[in-house]
């Protein structure tokens, strides 16, 4: 069967990889990137992708000291070819080529485990066609492989609610019809982080300390934040304040996105009332989405940083913070040009974080699941407490300050679940187990 699949051209041979990798061995001065996604592009790629683990491979792999030891492993799959194995990413069923003997993947857990690396750092699926070009436009030839099953974006068309799929962002990148007549949501792989604010940072609550949470299964979540023409064509009305269609809805309450009665049981079931956003969206699509987590959101926001910013940078002011005035509208930026004035602005015109999520720092505060509550202990999957007074909102917004902006923070104003507060919107989530 393996040889079955080398011969329909789905991987190259043997021969033809361990001649690239000697190739690159022998040349310690080669550039890393372009060592790196030799590599990735002629041997690793199907296992990478299979486990979502590019990053631990990056890590892994360095001139000098690995090149042949995985030219040995590459030798040794020879006689090993029975390593073909099927890959099952939540719902998302996929057959992968995962070309591995068991020590060359006890030797890749063995680092991941070691140097706690998480599959969202530095390059993701969706960049692979880049890195590809990079590499041929060396002059370096390598085996190209086709992922056109890779649905790493997925769209819900709110006109017939259909579902389809993209690698890649759009050549024209995400126009306004992504913004008002569709919904894109990205998928996030499972993963490990810290969660919380640190001692010193701007922003800090005293109770979100920093501590380990594993996200043990993949979802999706919203590129942007729920519009109001998308909002209006789910339910067939608008309440925000400032008016503008690819602006975020604003002015609704979890009430009005879950419901009060079923809708507010959470974390005790994930039932939803039937009058709700969420409701009436779930009937129509027949899909189960919700809101996030407030650890799916953060997971989602930081992206592989631990720094109070998810572009790797710190706020460095409680009011004005240079740093923050690239990634979102927040009080002190409301007149950079960017649309609106003293207000939210259009989703999607600030800087993206690594997994092209926009917005995840200002314009709206976002509703999470969870009631609030201290932690401080490493925790799976996390669902928040039982019952509190009032529900999680993270992101910061429009009118406040750039310290309420940090990844870690909560804000505990506008938090009581029937407050419809013109700054608090939200943005979708999808878990892949209830797809």
């Amino acid at each position: 069967m393996f040889g079955d699949i080398i011969d329909k051209g789905f991987f190259p041979s043997f021969d033809e990889i361990e001649k690239q990798l000697i190739m690159v061995a022998s040349k310690p001065d080669m550039d890393m990137a372009v060592y790196s996604k030799l590599l990735l592009a002629g041997y690793l790629v199907p296992f990478a992708m299979a486990r979502d683990d590019y990053a631990l491979l990056l890590d892994v792999i360095k001139p000098g000291e690995r090149g042949p030891e995985l030219i040995g492993r590459i030798k040794s799959l020879q006689t090993s070819r029975e390593s073909l194995e099927k890959e099952d990413l939540g719902s998302v069923k996929v057959e992968a080529a995962v070309i591995c003997d068991n020590d060359t993947y006890d030797l890749l857990e063995k680092y991941k485990s070691d140097n706690l690396i998480s599959s969202l750092k530095k390059i993701r699926i969706d960049s692979l066609a880049e890195d590809l070009y990079d590499v041929l436009s060396k002059g370096i030839e390598v085996a190209t492989q086709d992922f056109s099953f890779a649905k790493n974006y997925m769209i819900l068309d709110l006109g017939d609610y259909s579902v389809s799929y993209l690698q890649d962002v759009p050549a024209g990148g995400w126009t306004d019809e992504y913004k008002t007549e569709k919904l894109v949501l990205r998928y996030i792989p499972e993963g490990k982080f810290v969660m919380g604010t640190k001692d010193g940072q701007i922003g800090c609550c005293a109770d979100a300390e920093p501590h380990d949470v594993l996200i043990t299964k993949p979802f999706y979540i919203g590129v942007f934040e729920v519009t109001q023409k998308q909002y209006e064509l789910i339910c067939g009305k608008d309440p925000s304040r400032y008016k503008g269609p690819t602006r975020p809805v604003e002015s609704v309450s979890y009430y009005m996105i879950r419901g009060w009665m079923e809708g507010n049981n959470w974390p005790r079931g994930r039932k939803v009332d039937s009058n709700s956003f969420l409701g009436i969206l779930r009937e129509k699509s027949k899909l189960q989405f919700d809101l996030p987590t407030e650890a799916q959101w953060e997971y989602a926001c930081r992206a592989g940083t631990e720094t109070s910013l998810n572009d790797g940078t710190e706020i460095t002011n409680w009011d004005h913070c240079p740093n923050m005035d690239r990634l979102g509208r927040y009080a002190r930026n409301n007149d950079d040009g960017k649309g609106g004035f003293s207000e939210h602005t259009v989703v999607g015109c600030y800087r993206p974080n690594r997994l092209g999520l926009y917005d995840m720092h200002g314009n709206v505060w976002e509703w999470c699941l969870d009631w609030t509550g201290h932690f401080d202990k490493p925790e799976v999957n996390p669902v928040g407490p039982d019952h509190s007074y009032a529900r999680v909102m993270k992101g910061g917004g429009w009118h406040y300050a750039a310290a309420a902006c940090n990844a870690g923070y909560r804000d505990y104003d506008q938090c009581y679940p029937d407050c419809d507060d013109d700054c608090n919107g939200f943005r979708l989530a999808l878990n892949l187990d209830e797809y």
